[in-house]
């Protein structure tokens, strides 16, 4: 966990953390396989909705927000996706959601 990061990018990251060592040993590559619901090697709206719902990130009135949020803060490559790499990125160096997620 980050310090002085915006207080929901911290609680993402710190309760998908959570998730990935309690259900996947801390592998992060075996739970991203897990969330690629497509299998297209990138977790989609769906899969980062599944994901955070999982998580106990948000609820299902503001589950749509939490994900678009996360895909804005992640989606380096402006696909609407995200990659194993960007979510490695996220996990180890942070992220910060913009003003607008919020």
């Amino acid at each position: 966990v980050k310090i002085g990061m915006d207080a929901h990018a911290n609680e993402v990251i710190t309760k998908v953390q959570a998730l990935v060592k309690a259900k996947y040993s801390g592998d992060y590559v075996k739970a991203f396989a897990a969330y690629d619901l497509d299998h297209s090697g990138k977790l989609g709206k769906k899969a980062i909705g599944k994901l955070l719902e999982d998580a106990g990130v948000g609820g299902w009135l503001t589950c749509g927000t939490w994900v678009a949020g996360v895909i804005t803060a992640l989606d380096t490559d402006h696909d609407g996706a995200i990659s194993p790499a960007e979510l490695a990125f996220a996990m180890t160096k942070g992220l910060a959601f913009p003003p607008a997620v919020k």
